[in-house]
Formats: structure tokens, sequence, C-alpha cells
């Protein structure tokens, strides 16, 4: 068997102790052993922290514990952290080059998934040295007891994975962070993932796509569970029919889209920090995007259909 470097697994955690364990028993189960669990509690108030750390005395050399300082991050701040924590001591943790998985506290991973993505992004470092990059696969929806919902995440949400340029991601996240591999040049054309960045998977996705290059896996590598206490869950796609009532109700509402005015403000962003290092075209789609922000639910519309298409 191929012999891999080492790489880190970054696992937040909070009030996460009912499915935490079978997350760990599944990393602990990969084929590729040289792993390194970074985790950091965000402030839990359940036996989380107790059950990690039962973990870490058992199997030392697979932990490594980031001290809490009473901060409560959320997800995004927790994972844009320890992103930043394992760059700046990538030598002390037998880190380089640096090679990150990000991962949910309540998920499974198949036992091939770290094996089946490394592979990937060594396949894109050979073609493209030096530049940013990100493997990402599909995932399967499971509910609590991991009883099968649906075979495919992306198709659960009416999303194609192999739509990873920029225009498209501007607009729409195909990547889903818990399934992600990164490199270190990603990191570090990425961090810090600033405030107005919807999730930060999207914001890596977005840098990825602008400077370097995603690859995809269709296969099913994380059993993604649907519970009560997701921070965003998985929603089924319900297409619309275009001259449904509720479509034109829509189309006549009054209030805008929070939704667009928070795609606006990652575009506007994200051309303020990037811009002179992108082409004219991407700039002109991210200021245009940035124009989303608008009273009107109507023009609001309009725009988001002439930039898609």
């Amino acid at each position: 068997m191929r012999r891999f470097p080492r790489v880190a697994v970054l696992l937040p955690t909070y009030n996460g102790s009912r499915f935490i364990g079978a997350q760990l028993d599944s990393i602990l189960a990969q084929t590729v052993t040289d792993l390194i669990i970074v985790t950091r509690d965000d402030g839990s108030s359940d036996s989380t922290r107790e059950v990690v750390q039962d973990y870490a005395r058992r199997q030392p050399d697979r932990f490594h514990v980031v001290v809490a300082d009473g901060r409560n991050l959320g997800p995004g701040g927790s994972f844009s952290l320890l992103m930043q924590y394992v760059l700046e001591r990538r030598s002390q943790l037998g880190l380089e080059p640096l090679r990150v998985l990000l991962c949910d506290q309540d998920d499974v991973w198949d036992s091939r998934k770290v094996e089946r993505e490394l592979e990937a992004l060594f396949k894109l470092e050979s073609r493209f040295p030096g530049l940013p990059a990100l493997v990402h696969s599909d995932l399967s929806v499971v509910a609590a007891d991991l009883t099968p919902i649906a075979g495919s995440f992306l198709a659960y949400h009416g999303l194609d994975g192999n739509r990873n340029d920029l225009r498209n991601l501007i607009f729409s996240n195909t990547v889903t962070g818990c399934s992600a591999l990164l490199n270190e040049s990603l990191l570090r054309k990425a961090l810090p993932v600033p405030e107005d960045a919807m999730m930060h998977d999207w914001w890596l996705a977005l840098v990825a796509a602008a400077f370097g290059h995603i690859g995809f896996l269709p296969e099913r590598l994380v059993q993604y569970r649907q519970h009560d206490h997701n921070t965003l869950g998985a929603r089924e796609y319900q297409p619309r029919k275009l001259f449904s009532k509720t479509t034109w109700q829509r189309l006549w509402q009054k209030n805008p889209d929070p939704m667009l005015f928070a795609v606006a403000r990652q575009a506007e962003t994200f051309r303020a920090r990037y811009g002179k290092e992108l082409s004219r075209s991407d700039r002109l789609t991210l200021g245009l995007a940035s124009r989303l922000r608008t009273d009107s639910f109507l023009l609001q519309r309009v725009l988001f259909r002439l930039l898609r298409f």
C-alpha cells in the first residue's frame, strides 16, 4: 500500500457528545493511518470535551487538543481558527507540506475517504504544482440512527459537484466542507476567512476556483447525519414551476431575498481582497453580483437570473 504523508483532521466540537464517538471511530479506522486530529471545543455544556479527552488519552499520538479560551466562535469561526492554528504550527505537528481535512462532529466517514481524496489531491498538485487545490466528494444523507434518507447529498440539494467554476460558485456553493481536503497553498491564499463570508467552506471554494483547481469525487465518502441540531442541515431540492402561483407571488412581494444579500456581501468582499489578481471577466461578475443588494425583489431576481445563465 502507498505510504501517505501525515494529514491534519480539523474537528471543532460543540455539544456533540451524542454522535462524536462514532465520528472519531470512523476517522481512526481510515486506511490512511498517519492522521492527527486537531480539535477544539467551542464551549460545550454536555460531555463532548470528556469524550474527546478520553480518546486523546488512549491514543495521544493521534490527537492534538487545542486549549479553549472560553470563546464561542460558531462553526465558521471555529474552523477558521483551527486552519490558522495548524498553518502556524505545521512544523511542530509534523505537517510539512500541510494538507488539511475538514470534519464535522456528527458524520461518519467511509474507511477509504482520506485515501481516495489524497490520491485525487496528489494528481491535482502534480498537474498544477504550487497552486491552491481542493478536493471534495459527494455524501449520502442519513438519519440520526444512520437510516438512509438520500443516496446523494448533492442531488438531494439539486447541485452538480462538477460545477466548480468561479462564476457558478459565486452564487451557489457546491463544496460541502465536511467532505473537503485542502492543501497549504489554498490555506495561505484564503486565510483569514472574513466575517462577510457566508461559510468557511464557501470562501475556500471561491479561492480555489479563482486561483487554483477543484477536484470532485462522485463517490459518497461521508454519511451526512441529518438530525435536530444540525447547524444547516440537508433539505430536499424542490424545483419551482416557472408559472406557479407561488413564483408570481414571490416576484411581486416587497421584500428582497436575504440570501442574495449575503451572496452580494461575500462577492463584494472577495472582489475587494483579490480584485487586482482577478481577470477582468471575474471582476465584472463579482461587481454585478454585489449589486444584488437591492431593495427591489424583482430587480434582484432578474439580475440573479442574468448572472446565472
